[in-house]
């Protein structure tokens, strides 16, 4: 509340003509001025948004662009609105149209990561500073600071494309007169090297060491359908389909054991599966049915974790830490289902634990290190040689053949006999090469 005594010079609505809220400069530019209510006790007066237009049609446009989202209390963009502030309700904003809980936490992070709030210092200058008054090197030396603090090229990338569309959309809003993040130049990440699928020996030494794993028909069916490994740890039972082999992808696992929607919509697909694999995966099913009966009515039920409370409050303490920004809500609460691959006492999977497997699997096998994502993309190599792109793109659940092709890896000798190839299609060289051996 204002205190008493204090009186509002400017609560008439400036106006030109008819226009209401909107005042003609001496430099011929026009100022938009409104109130959004609020009282800022350390100004001594009522917080505004305020802008100026170069034609009187731009300023009618802003003015109810800002009116209208006032009435529905939508944030304003005024002459004290922070970074900060504005990232926030950036992330709020799309938080309420439905966007995914993951992708939230990652807009939060972000949001706190370019406002300071991890303990690297000029930033926090970075994210209090007027949104109105942001400049091209207040932008370049916010990245300067990420690069000196020892953030990734990706990390800064990330960074820098989420303050540029936030900007981006308050500009498009009506709210502010330009984007000048527009000139400042992305940080480049460098491409990754290109990388060789395992070759038949290491497959070899992989498969059998697959096959000692207690979750082998979990990782066989993964290589096998090119399956994202969310997409495997939320399958369900009804899934799939023992009379005519067919799995079917309709949804994924999400943090805490839980269940919910695809990737996206060009996720849900299905998938026929080998002979050999359907016997695999019977066998497997039916060792889950021995294992639900031996259980009981203890099935599916989470152990108890010793000093479970204590426990809880530390990752509330963790949780918080990490989002200090408090509007981070809860995740949604997890869809129970029937796993087609259980822990021992019926509960799904986490993918950490999936991952912790994985590793053990390739020490056995005597490979180094790659992610779990990597079956992904040998499936889709393999597979790239005998299918044309839009047909591998739908059965790995692809939005753009581009993302197929991503995933395409280098396979050893391959495109050394490109040129071979190439002159034999077109008819410039026999079909043998040098030596009788056929290079088709």
């Amino acid at each position: 509340m204002p205190p008493a005594g204090w009186k509002n010079r400017n609560a008439a609505p400036k106006t030109r003509g008819k226009e209401k809220y909107i005042t003609e400069r001496q430099d011929g530019r026009f100022a938009v001025t409104i109130e959004n209510g609020k009282f800022d006790a350390d100004k001594g007066r009522h917080v505004a948004f305020q802008s100026t237009y170069r034609t009187l049609e731009d300023a009618c446009k802003a003015r109810n662009k800002v009116l209208h989202d006032r009435d529905r209390g939508i944030v304003v963009i005024r002459d004290s609105t922070t970074v900060r502030e504005l990232l926030v309700d950036w992330g709020r904003r799309r938080r309420d149209a439905g966007a995914e809980h993951s992708t939230v936490e990652n807009h939060a992070w972000l949001t706190e990561l370019i406002s300071g709030a991890f303990d690297v210092a000029p930033l926090v200058q970075f994210g209090n500073r007027q949104v109105q008054k942001l400049e091209v090197q207040h932008v370049e030396a916010m990245l300067g600071s990420l690069r000196q603090a020892g953030y990734k090229p990706s990390t800064r990338a990330k960074a820098f494309r989420q303050l540029r569309s936030a900007v981006e959309e308050a500009v498009q809003r009506g709210l502010l007169p330009r984007n000048p993040v527009r000139g400042v130049r992305a940080p480049v990440v460098a491409a990754s090297a290109p990388r060789t699928t395992w070759t038949p020996e290491e497959l070899t030494r992989l498969h059998a060491a697959v096959k000692e794993s207690r979750m082998s028909a979990f990782f066989i069916l993964l290589m096998a359908t090119g399956t994202r490994v969310g997409e495997l740890v939320g399958a369900c039972l009804e899934d799939y389909d023992p009379a005519s082999g067919v799995l079917r992808i309709t949804g994924t696992a999400k943090k805490g054991g839980g269940r919910g929607k695809p990737k996206t919509e060009h996720a849900l697909r299905e998938l026929p599966l080998p002979p050999a694999v359907c016997q695999i995966l019977a066998d497997h099913l039916v060792a889950v049915s021995r294992a639900r009966a031996a259980a009981g009515p203890l099935w599916g039920q989470r152990k108890t974790v010793k000093d479970e409370a204590e426990t809880r409050a530390l990752q509330r303490q963790a949780s918080t830490r990490r989002y200090a920004a408090g509007w981070v809500p809860a995740p949604p609460a997890p869809e129970p289902y029937a796993p087609m691959f259980p822990t021992g006492n019926g509960t799904p999977f986490l993918v950490r634990n999936v991952q912790r497997e994985w590793s053990e699997i390739l020490k056995r096998a005597g490979l180094p290190h790659r992610p779990l994502h990597e079956t992904r993309a040998a499936w889709i190599t393999a597979v790239l040689g005998e299918l044309k792109v839009h047909e591998v793109q739908r059965a790995a659940g692809h939005s753009t053949p581009e993302m197929t092709l991503h995933y395409a890896r280098n396979v050893e000798g391959r495109q050394t006999r490109a040129a071979f190839i190439g002159a034999e299609r077109l008819g410039l060289v026999d079909s043998q090469e040098e030596g009788g051996e056929s290079v088709s």
